[in-house]
């Protein structure tokens, strides 16, 4: 590549991202999700819900569920406590592996302190109402179809899960 050919994809860079930054500079405060929302959100979903200084813990039928938030790192979790990890078996990790890619979706297995929990993490400023929505539910169903289908919900993205 000549060099004013990489001085023209910088420059476009540049501008790209000098765009992207005036763009969400001109974000409203109404564009960002509060406590108050979340809250609204999280006891229409529940009607069984306990809310800390930066967390609620609520049920979805059988499901524990909990939010955390961090407005420190704009950051919040929705998380479902599945199994303890000492309990996983070869399959059942292939099968998270193989889910988390083909048909958990916007939530995803994972492990933290020896317990696998099926999770949504997002930026907390640019969570959407209809993204809560639906995190809520594809974290509850995920949890709900470990050892099954592995699911968070009807879709699945891309091909298909491979059969052990």
């Amino acid at each position: 590549m000549t060099m004013s050919a990489k001085i023209a994809v910088l420059t476009v860079l540049i501008l790209n991202n000098a765009l992207l930054c005036q763009e969400s500079e001109q974000r409203s405060a109404a564009d960002v999700m509060t406590f108050s929302e979340l809250d609204n959100i999280i006891h229409n979903f529940s009607s069984q819900v306990e809310q800390g200084p930066n967390y609620w813990q609520f049920r979805d039928g059988e499901i524990q569920l909990i939010c955390v938030v961090d407005t420190t790192y704009d950051r919040m979790r929705i998380i479902a406590p599945i199994i303890e990890a000492s309990e996983l078996t070869e399959e059942h990790k292939d099968r998270m592996l193989e889910a988390n890619f083909h048909s958990a979706l916007d939530a995803r297995y994972g492990i933290s302190n020896g317990i696998v929990y099926s999770a949504f993490i997002h930026p907390l400023s640019s969570l959407q109402e209809s993204e809560m929505r639906s995190a809520l539910k594809q974290v509850s169903v995920l949890a709900m179809t470990f050892g099954t289908s592995y699911s968070s919900g009807a879709l699945q993205f891309g091909g298909t899960q491979s059969e052990n």
